[in-house]
Protein backbone atom coordinates (compact mmCIF):
# COMPACT_ATOMS: atom_id res chain seq x y z
CA UNK A 1 0.00 0.00 0.00
CA UNK A 2 2.74 2.65 -0.81
CA UNK A 3 1.92 5.44 -3.07
CA UNK A 4 3.63 3.04 -5.80
CA UNK A 5 1.60 0.20 -5.17
CA UNK A 6 -1.71 2.44 -4.51
CA UNK A 7 -1.20 3.66 -7.89
CA UNK A 8 -0.94 0.33 -9.60
CA UNK A 9 -3.54 -1.24 -8.12
CA UNK A 10 -6.04 1.93 -8.26
CA UNK A 11 -7.26 4.65 -6.23
CA UNK A 12 -10.42 3.28 -5.96
CA UNK A 13 -12.33 0.13 -5.10
CA UNK A 14 -15.46 -1.61 -4.53
CA UNK A 15 -15.69 -4.49 -2.53
CA UNK A 16 -18.98 -6.94 -2.65
CA UNK A 17 -18.75 -9.57 -0.06
CA UNK A 18 -20.86 -12.23 2.16
CA UNK A 19 -20.55 -14.33 4.87
CA UNK A 20 -22.00 -15.93 8.32
CA UNK A 21 -22.18 -13.83 11.40
CA UNK A 22 -23.43 -14.68 14.91
CA UNK A 23 -23.11 -13.89 18.91
CA UNK A 24 -21.05 -14.66 21.14
CA UNK A 25 -23.99 -14.10 24.17
CA UNK A 26 -27.35 -14.03 24.39
CA UNK A 27 -29.29 -11.39 23.02
CA UNK A 28 -32.05 -10.15 25.77
CA UNK A 29 -34.90 -7.63 25.97
CA UNK A 30 -37.17 -6.83 29.18
CA UNK A 31 -40.80 -7.68 28.83
CA UNK A 32 -43.34 -5.45 30.80
CA UNK A 33 -45.30 -7.50 32.95
CA UNK A 34 -47.66 -5.04 34.24
CA UNK A 35 -47.60 -2.98 37.21
CA UNK A 36 -47.39 -3.95 41.28
CA UNK A 37 -50.10 -2.74 44.11
CA UNK A 38 -47.78 0.13 44.80
CA UNK A 39 -47.70 1.08 41.16
CA UNK A 40 -44.28 -0.42 40.47
CA UNK A 41 -43.80 -1.49 36.79
CA UNK A 42 -43.02 -5.28 36.70
CA UNK A 43 -40.38 -6.44 34.04
CA UNK A 44 -39.54 -10.10 33.65
CA UNK A 45 -35.75 -10.44 31.79
CA UNK A 46 -35.78 -12.66 28.69
CA UNK A 47 -32.10 -13.70 27.23
CA UNK A 48 -32.52 -15.10 23.91
CA UNK A 49 -30.15 -17.67 22.35
CA UNK A 50 -29.30 -16.82 18.82
CA UNK A 51 -28.01 -19.52 15.67
CA UNK A 52 -25.97 -18.78 13.01
CA UNK A 53 -26.93 -15.77 10.76
CA UNK A 54 -25.70 -14.45 7.58
CA UNK A 55 -24.59 -11.16 5.99
CA UNK A 56 -24.40 -9.56 2.56
CA UNK A 57 -22.83 -6.32 1.59
CA UNK A 58 -21.15 -3.98 -0.59
CA UNK A 59 -18.09 -1.34 0.25
CA UNK A 60 -16.61 1.38 -1.91
CA UNK A 61 -13.73 3.62 -1.24
CA UNK A 62 -10.84 5.53 -1.71
CA UNK A 63 -6.74 5.38 -0.87
CA UNK A 64 -4.20 7.66 -0.05
CA UNK A 65 -1.18 5.68 -0.41
CA UNK A 66 -1.32 3.54 3.19
CA UNK A 67 -4.30 5.22 4.46
CA UNK A 68 -8.00 4.07 3.22
CA UNK A 69 -11.77 5.35 3.58
CA UNK A 70 -14.89 3.67 2.66
CA UNK A 71 -18.46 3.93 2.65
CA UNK A 72 -20.34 0.77 2.99
CA UNK A 73 -23.57 -0.65 3.01
CA UNK A 74 -24.63 -4.10 4.25
CA UNK A 75 -27.93 -6.66 5.12
CA UNK A 76 -27.30 -8.85 8.83
CA UNK A 77 -29.49 -11.35 10.27
CA UNK A 78 -28.74 -13.85 13.10
CA UNK A 79 -32.38 -16.04 14.14
CA UNK A 80 -33.46 -16.26 17.56
CA UNK A 81 -33.51 -19.61 19.06
CA UNK A 82 -34.83 -21.17 22.89
CA UNK A 83 -35.13 -17.95 25.69
CA UNK A 84 -34.80 -18.12 28.92
CA UNK A 85 -37.14 -15.97 31.39
CA UNK A 86 -36.22 -14.91 34.73
CA UNK A 87 -38.77 -13.26 36.77
CA UNK A 88 -38.70 -12.72 41.04
CA UNK A 89 -35.61 -15.08 41.00
CA UNK A 90 -38.04 -17.64 39.12
CA UNK A 91 -36.28 -19.18 35.77
CA UNK A 92 -38.28 -20.87 32.87
CA UNK A 93 -37.04 -21.78 29.61
CA UNK A 94 -39.75 -21.93 26.55
CA UNK A 95 -38.76 -22.18 22.94
CA UNK A 96 -38.74 -19.53 20.97
CA UNK A 97 -38.02 -18.38 17.28
CA UNK A 98 -37.53 -14.93 15.51
CA UNK A 99 -34.85 -13.16 14.58
CA UNK A 100 -32.83 -9.20 14.44
CA UNK A 101 -32.17 -7.59 11.38
CA UNK A 102 -29.69 -4.77 10.01
CA UNK A 103 -29.63 -2.65 7.66
CA UNK A 104 -26.52 -0.51 7.88
CA UNK A 105 -24.90 2.71 5.77
CA UNK A 106 -21.73 3.17 7.41
CA UNK A 107 -18.57 5.13 6.93
CA UNK A 108 -14.64 3.74 7.92
CA UNK A 109 -11.20 4.58 7.78
CA UNK A 110 -8.21 2.20 7.88
CA UNK A 111 -4.91 1.18 7.43
CA UNK A 112 -3.31 -0.99 5.14
CA UNK A 113 0.00 -2.93 4.82
CA UNK A 114 1.74 -5.20 2.01
CA UNK A 115 2.34 -8.42 2.69
CA UNK A 116 5.08 -9.73 0.09
CA UNK A 117 4.15 -9.58 -3.48
CA UNK A 118 0.48 -9.96 -3.86
CA UNK A 119 -1.05 -10.09 -0.06
CA UNK A 120 -2.02 -7.08 2.17
CA UNK A 121 -3.26 -6.59 5.62
CA UNK A 122 -5.43 -3.94 6.81
CA UNK A 123 -7.47 -2.85 9.62
CA UNK A 124 -10.58 -0.03 10.04
CA UNK A 125 -13.18 1.06 12.47
CA UNK A 126 -15.99 3.42 12.08
CA UNK A 127 -19.56 3.87 12.69
CA UNK A 128 -23.50 4.33 10.77
CA UNK A 129 -26.64 4.18 10.74
CA UNK A 130 -28.70 1.81 11.03
CA UNK A 131 -32.40 -0.23 10.49
CA UNK A 132 -32.80 -2.75 13.37
CA UNK A 133 -36.03 -5.37 13.18
CA UNK A 134 -36.88 -7.49 15.85
CA UNK A 135 -38.96 -10.06 16.04
CA UNK A 136 -39.08 -13.13 18.61
CA UNK A 137 -42.26 -15.67 19.23
CA UNK A 138 -42.33 -17.44 22.63
CA UNK A 139 -44.19 -21.05 22.53
CA UNK A 140 -46.15 -22.56 24.64
CA UNK A 141 -47.20 -22.62 27.36
CA UNK A 142 -46.93 -18.51 27.04
CA UNK A 143 -48.07 -18.23 23.57
CA UNK A 144 -46.49 -14.55 22.95
CA UNK A 145 -45.24 -12.59 20.33
CA UNK A 146 -43.09 -9.22 20.27
CA UNK A 147 -41.37 -6.92 17.55
CA UNK A 148 -40.34 -3.77 16.84
CA UNK A 149 -38.48 -2.06 14.40
CA UNK A 150 -36.29 1.17 14.47
CA UNK A 151 -33.38 3.29 13.73
CA UNK A 152 -29.79 2.18 15.42
CA UNK A 153 -26.21 3.87 15.95
CA UNK A 154 -24.14 1.22 14.41
CA UNK A 155 -19.96 0.49 15.19
CA UNK A 156 -17.88 -1.24 13.62
CA UNK A 157 -14.22 -2.38 13.79
CA UNK A 158 -12.65 -4.88 10.82
CA UNK A 159 -9.78 -6.78 9.96
CA UNK A 160 -8.76 -8.20 6.49
CA UNK A 161 -6.51 -10.28 4.40
CA UNK A 162 -6.40 -9.61 0.90
CA UNK A 163 -4.53 -11.37 -2.17
CA UNK A 164 -3.81 -9.87 -5.55
CA UNK A 165 -5.26 -11.96 -7.96
CA UNK A 166 -4.46 -9.84 -10.87
CA UNK A 167 -3.90 -6.63 -11.74
CA UNK A 168 -7.56 -5.13 -10.30
CA UNK A 169 -8.79 -7.63 -8.57
CA UNK A 170 -8.33 -8.76 -5.07
CA UNK A 171 -9.58 -11.49 -3.30
CA UNK A 172 -10.30 -11.20 0.88
CA UNK A 173 -11.02 -12.62 3.71
CA UNK A 174 -12.56 -10.40 6.94
CA UNK A 175 -13.60 -10.71 10.42
CA UNK A 176 -16.02 -7.78 11.52
CA UNK A 177 -17.58 -6.68 14.70
CA UNK A 178 -20.69 -4.85 14.17
CA UNK A 179 -22.67 -3.22 16.79
CA UNK A 180 -25.97 -1.95 17.33
CA UNK A 181 -27.53 0.45 19.63
CA UNK A 182 -31.05 -1.25 21.63
CA UNK A 183 -34.45 -0.92 19.56
CA UNK A 184 -37.15 -0.64 21.84
CA UNK A 185 -37.41 -3.55 24.81
CA UNK A 186 -34.73 -5.29 23.01
CA UNK A 187 -31.33 -4.77 24.39
CA UNK A 188 -28.11 -3.47 22.05
CA UNK A 189 -26.36 -6.47 20.03
CA UNK A 190 -22.80 -7.20 18.75
CA UNK A 191 -22.29 -9.65 15.78
CA UNK A 192 -19.23 -11.31 15.07
CA UNK A 193 -19.67 -11.18 11.14
CA UNK A 194 -17.07 -13.45 8.87
CA UNK A 195 -16.94 -12.16 5.54
CA UNK A 196 -15.32 -13.13 1.75
CA UNK A 197 -15.20 -11.44 -1.56
CA UNK A 198 -14.06 -9.72 -4.12
CA UNK A 199 -12.90 -6.33 -4.77
CA UNK A 200 -12.25 -4.31 -8.06
CA UNK A 201 -9.72 -1.35 -8.58
CA UNK A 202 -9.65 1.48 -10.43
Amino acid sequence: YSLKNAEDRGQYFIQPFVGLGFMSSDASFSRFNGFDGSGTPQYANVDIETDVGHVIGLALGRRWENFEGELHFSYATVGYNAASISESGFVASVPAKGEVELFQIGARAGYGLPVGESGWIRAAGGFGYGKRRDFLALGAPLDLSYGNSDSAFTYDLLFSLGYEIEWGLDAFLAYRLLGSSGNGDFDKVAMHLFEVGLGANF
